[in-house]
């Protein structure tokens, strides 16, 4: 438990707060109903003797304490304030940060170096760059900034400022001056010191925006998210589109008939290397609850003409049967079993990811074309097609398409679609 003492007119009285420290409980004399300490390294007791040694203040402990994330002004190091530092001599008496009277005022924040926010603010008509704080009850502004508005006359200073620990903050003066922050304009003084630059709360109570914010809740919650409309006529815009698509369909019906198509003047051709023996590969079983589905999918494609059934080959590479997540199967042919070995590489270059996404840099508008079973629609040269060849459940096929798997496929594709799509402007192929 966590025992709060406080002094009161009529003698001392002990509030009970019941929490949990680390699993370290408190327990009250029933005589003298003041807590008793278990003897324990984790029993923490806060309350006026306990004195944080991060700011020489009581009624908090450290790792509560709000300046753990300042810079000693001494030492330079992260974690208390310079009348706190252990590095100071003995003699040395730590400063008082109470306020003397009404027009004392501090600035808690000009030692922070983390969570710092910064906003541009037009004072007397020129944009200027401070840091939001709202630890900070006046708002000030350099010499520089100063300067650069041209010396304007200041006043003498109302206020004295302290910082954080305590230490007076010289001001040169006060300014008065038009201020314009999130299209809210208000007259307000600014105080000019050697460094500080700080939109303190005299200027965040100003703006009703800023306010609100000081008043709402700590720990605010994602209530609804909306999605924006767009500012256009969906509408519209879909039946445009439709219509364009329509019009697209009638004027090339063969693009977008049912089937597999075929590409016109190109056919993939394939040279093996010299000296190279024939590699013929027996067929792979097939699980019997796929076979149904096996022997379909090689119709399929004998209907579509991408395979034919032949009696013999001196090359015959086995395919892969691979199940989709919607059932369905793909059928792959596995020419690392050495077909790949023995053919002659395409050297014609590849493009990269980021040689087109750099091609991309500065476009407004972007399209996609996705071509159904791309390979597929390449036939293959006689001569190449049963180099090709397949051994499968229900025996040889040779292949009249390109197909996937064998290692110039990417490279003689790449080569056609540069060729079909050559002198359109905006275009970049990846494949």
């Amino acid at each position: 438990m966590i025992w709060i003492t406080s002094n009161l007119s009529k003698g001392i009285s002990a509030l009970q707060i019941e929490e949990t420290y680390n699993g370290v409980e408190g327990r009250t004399s029933k005589t003298t109903g003041r807590p008793q300490q278990r003897t324990s390294t984790n029993k923490i007791i806060v309350g006026p003797s306990y004195i944080c040694y991060r700011c020489n203040k009581p009624n908090h402990h450290s790792n509560d304490c709000k300046y753990k994330t300042y810079e000693c002004e001494k030492c330079s190091k992260i974690g208390h304030l310079g009348n706190a530092c252990k590095s100071r001599t003995n003699n040395q008496q730590p400063s008082s940060s109470r306020t003397r009277d009404t027009t004392r005022r501090q600035v808690n924040a000009v030692s922070s170096l983390t969570n710092r926010v910064t906003k541009t603010v037009t004072i007397n008509g020129k944009p200027i760059q401070l840091t939001l704080d709202t630890d900070a009850q006046v708002s000030l502004i350099s010499t520089r900034i100063w300067s650069a508005l041209g010396k304007p006359k200041l006043e003498t200073p109302s206020v004295s400022l302290t910082v954080a620990d305590g230490r007076s903050l010289k001001v040169l003066g006060t300014l008065s001056c038009t201020v314009k922050f999130n299209n809210f304009e208000f007259h307000g003084e600014s105080h000019v010191s050697d460094k500080c630059e700080l939109f303190g709360l005299d200027w965040i109570k100003r703006d009703p925006q800023l306010e609100s914010l000081l008043t709402s809740d700590t720990q605010p919650q994602i209530l609804q998210v909306e999605r924006r409309k767009p500012s256009y006529d969906s509408e519209s815009l879909e039946t445009a589109r439709k219509r364009f698509m329509e019009e697209c369909m009638k004027q090339f019906p063969e693009i977008f008939s049912d089937g597999l198509g075929k590409c016109k003047n190109f056919e993939a051709k394939f040279s093996l290397k010299d000296d190279i023996k024939p590699t013929f590969r027996k067929a792979r079983p097939v699980a019997y609850a796929l076979l149904p589905q096996v022997v379909e999918e090689l119709e399929r494609m004998q209907k579509e003409g991408v395979i034919e059934a032949i009696d013999h080959s001196d090359f015959a590479t086995p395919v892969v049967i691979v199940k989709k997540k919607n059932g369905t199967i793909r059928m792959c042919a596995d020419y690392s079993t050495g077909l790949n070995k023995s053919i002659e590489d395409d050297v014609y270059p590849l493009p990269t990811t980021d040689a087109v996404f750099a091609q991309l840099n500065g476009g407004h508008y972007f399209s996609q074309i996705d071509l159904a079973e791309a390979y597929l629609q390449v036939p293959v040269e006689e001569k190449s097609q049963k180099i090709l060849s397949i051994n499968t459940v229900k025996g040889l096929f040779k292949v009249k398409r390109l197909p996937f798997g064998i290692k110039t496929a990417p490279s003689q594709f790449q080569s056609l679609m540069d060729t079909v799509t050559a002198g359109l402007p905006g275009r970049h192929l990846l494949g």
